[in-house]
């Protein structure tokens, strides 16, 4: 089924949140007509994803902070749809499911980048100060700041295996940008995602993170685990 930017955008964020609900809206989606095929339309879906990233205050305008929260989750985790297959290309699954090829560098290189603008006008004005990894056992932080915390643990990232070397010097770059938002949530969501790529490209990451300057005592503590790889 092929759909507008404006539909595609309803259908991922226009829904009540519902935390007490265990089963969310996506896990209920069972026919053509409530079901968006990333796989079926993957230049669509990544030309959607630029353009939400890219400008993403207008079409997010309005909905709450927990449906943006709960939309980005549906958008980046796997487990509630399969967008990001669409982004990162994946070769193998794609060849099985899909004629279409995955999406070209240039594409998917400015999907990314545009990431770096949807935290710095989404996550950081609205995401506080609070710091994932420093929760409290038990405790439910807001939407929003679980997706900010989580984005890179949640999106399924796979390396281009036609180019992996620049590839993780593009990702390495995109987390670099997030980490010079003047955001501590933000901060803390790009060294969550170079402490999980270190053992990718521990080069690239040990060096973002050596240029990376913070009063905040937390954040140092977690910069120095993400240097080595120790991050959950």
């Amino acid at each position: 089924m092929e759909i507008s930017f404006e539909a595609w955008l309803a259908h991922a964020f226009d829904h009540p949140y519902e935390p007490e609900v265990e089963d969310k809206w996506y896990f209920s989606l069972n026919d053509d007509n409530d079901w968006w095929d990333a796989f079926g339309y993957p230049a669509e879906t990544v030309a959607y994803l630029t353009r939400l990233f890219s400008d993403p205050v207008p079409p997010l305008e309005p909905f709450t902070d927990d449906q943006i929260g709960q939309g980005l989750h549906y958008l980046a985790s796997n487990a509630c749809s399969d967008t990001m297959f669409a982004l990162f290309g994946y070769q193998s699954d794609l060849a099985e499911i899909s004629s279409l090829p995955p999406p070209t560098w240039e594409k998917q290189e400015a999907c990314l980048r545009s990431m770096v603008t949807l935290f710095e006008q989404i996550m950081a004005p609205r995401c506080g100060t609070r710091l994932g990894h420093k929760e409290p056992p038990g405790t439910h932080p807001p939407e929003l700041n679980t997706v900010c915390y989580m984005w890179w643990d949640t999106m399924p990232v796979q390396v281009r295996s036609d180019n992996p070397e620049r590839f993780h010097d593009l990702l390495v770059s995109v987390m670099a940008g997030m980490l010079a938002i003047d955001s501590i949530p933000c901060q803390e969501s790009a060294l969550h995602g170079l402490g999980h790529w270190h053992m990718y490209a521990p080069r690239q990451v040990e060096a973002a993170i050596d240029r990376f300057e913070t009063d905040h005592t937390a954040l140092r503590e977690y910069a120095s685990r993400a240097r080595e790889g120790r991050v959950l």
